[in-house]
């Protein structure tokens, strides 16, 4: 894989990485501004987020939740129990779309007050992992590293681009991915990476605060980058502490 200067090659025993000599390698990585911070307290309101045009949505796939988050005042207000182990989530228009890779390679459509399952999609060629919205369509990256799009109105996905070696992660904790202005940024753990939807390449990557944990979900609200945090070792505590990030990249 070729990403802006540098060359990938892997298998399944080695992964070597091939950079051309005349690349200032302090110009590959740069500094997200952490530009606020508002603590969450200590839940499960952690995983896949999105916004719906009044509040920060987000999906916990352990507790098979799906969480409010109120866009002014950032408290958690509301939540309903899903019949999805929903690692991704998507808001298009006043619908809720939640995949379920443990179970199907569909998504599914489910009613917002109830958690109840609406309508779900044709199945995918592989699972689905990661969601982001763009107008009626969802992006979406599977289990194997491809690119999809899905039409809420035709209900049919089309493949995008095949191999790019953004892939699901570990079962506990799972990339999420928004869609602006023709690129998907895509949070890893303590990292923003921004693609381009045409080029498929990435084109910048973004270190997070140091402080502020694994970034588990991503969205923008109109005006701003927003990450749900999760500090690890308080996670691994059985309490886990959380933070809603305004970020600037």
């Amino acid at each position: 894989k070729v990403s802006n200067d540098t060359l990938y090659f892997s298998n399944v025993y080695s992964y070597l990485v091939y950079v051309k000599a005349t690349v200032q390698a302090d110009s590959w990585i740069k500094k997200s501004a952490l530009l606020q911070t508002t603590p969450l307290g200590s839940g499960m309101w952690f995983g896949a987020m999105d916004w719906n045009g009044l509040d920060f949505v987000v999906s916990n796939a352990q507790a098979q939740k799906v969480y409010k988050i109120d866009g002014t005042t950032f408290n958690v207000y509301d939540s309903v129990s899903v019949a999805q182990t929903a690692t991704g989530l998507a808001i298009t228009g006043t619908d809720t779309w939640l995949c379920d890779p443990p179970a199907d390679k569909k998504l599914h459509r489910i009613n917002a007050t109830t958690g109840a399952t609406l309508f779900s999609s044709t199945s995918a060629p592989e699972r689905p992992i990661m969601l982001a919205t763009q107008g009626n369509d969802i992006w979406m990256i599977d289990d194997e590293g491809d690119m999809y799009t899905y039409s809420t109105l035709t209900d049919n996905f089309t493949l995008k681009h095949a191999g790019l070696g953004i892939q699901g992660g570990g079962t506990m904790f799972r990339p999420d991915m928004v869609i602006k202005d023709g690129y998907a940024y895509v949070c890893l753990f303590t990292s923003v990476i921004k693609l381009s939807l045409s080029t498929y390449m990435v084109e910048e990557t973004y270190v997070l605060d140091a402080t502020a944990g694994y970034a588990i979900g991503i969205a923008h609200n109109g005006s701003a980058f927003y990450t749900i945090n999760l500090d690890v070792n308080s996670f691994a505590t059985g309490t886990p502490v959380l933070s809603l990030n305004k970020i600037e990249l």
